[in-house]
């Protein structure tokens, strides 16, 4: 076997010797591209040092992220100022754009119609029918031989100016209607309720200066001087203008209320100056 084998031996050692560079070495090509392919694996020390290039990178980065984050926040500014500029513009317009609308909503829309209320009336409070007492008669005064010429000297003893018993209803001035609230009337005279059967007499001698009419009733006027005395409420007049009348002569029928009594109203006026008919007559 060894004989065998040492020949072949010497001759790869003889090939080896004759062809070294072409056999078993590698070309420059092929190294350098296989010095390329595999890098050399750094040792220790140069893998824990950082390397220019590297420092440049990072640098390089650095300046790269300050700048994206300084950009970063300019545009989110931009941005927040761009979106609120859009929204005032756009409420700009929104509130003339309401005007126009909120007009035409109130020329088109008609507001809608109402229920009717209902009409308060007026409370009315029940008025009970007033019920007039009976008038007071009284008796008249025996006056005869008590008048004398002067009307001015006769104050507190006329006669009543009609016949048969009499009560005074309605007195002289201001007075308030029984049953009737709220109203004030002014008496110029006095009132005088008589019985069935009684008739207007004057109360002095004088001239007849006016007969007249008014709603349906009579009024006659008697002059006695610068003393005028008024009878009105009759029915019938039993005198007329400028005639000259005496004490106690009849004038007139008086006219009937409801209850069938003669209500006369009776006035004494000095000129035109109302008096006060109580304090004249023989009450």
């Amino acid at each position: 076997m060894l004989k065998r084998i040492f020949p072949l031996l010497l001759l790869a050692l003889c090939l080896s010797c004759w062809m070294p560079t072409t056999s078993f070495a590698q070309t420059p090509t092929k190294a350098k591209k296989e010095a390329k392919e595999t890098p050399k694996k750094p040792s220790k020390k140069e893998a824990t040092k950082p390397t220019k290039d590297a420092q440049k990178a990072e640098k390089k980065n650095k300046q790269a992220k300050d700048e994206h984050a300084k950009a970063g926040q300019e545009p989110q500014k931009v941005n927040k100022q761009s979106k609120n500029e859009p929204a005032k513009e756009e409420q700009k317009p929104n509130k003339v754009a309401n005007k126009p609308t909120s007009e035409a909503a109130n020329a088109t829309q008609k507001p809608a119609p109402q229920p009717a209320k209902a009409e308060r009336k007026p409370i009315v409070p029940a008025v009970r029918p007033h019920r007039e007492e009976a008038p007071n008669f009284k008796k008249q005064k025996d006056i005869n031989g008590r008048i004398s010429g002067d009307f001015a000297a006769n104050k507190g003893h006329l006669p009543i100016p009609l016949t048969g018993d009499y009560a005074l209803t309605t007195r002289y001035g201001v007075y308030t209607p029984q049953g009737i609230g709220g109203i004030v009337l002014d008496n110029k005279g006095v009132n005088i309720c008589g019985r069935s059967g009684a008739y207007a007499r004057s109360v002095f001698a004088g001239e007849v200066t006016a007969v007249f009419s008014t709603n349906g009733f009579y009024n006659v006027i008697i002059s006695h001087g610068s003393y005028f005395t008024v009878y009105c409420n009759l029915s019938s007049t039993s005198v007329k203008k400028g005639q000259m009348v005496k004490a106690e002569q009849k004038i007139g029928s008086i006219a009937k209320d409801a209850r069938g009594y003669h209500n006369l109203h009776f006035q004494i006026r000095h000129d035109r100056t109302p008096l006060n008919p109580e304090q004249w007559l023989e009450l």
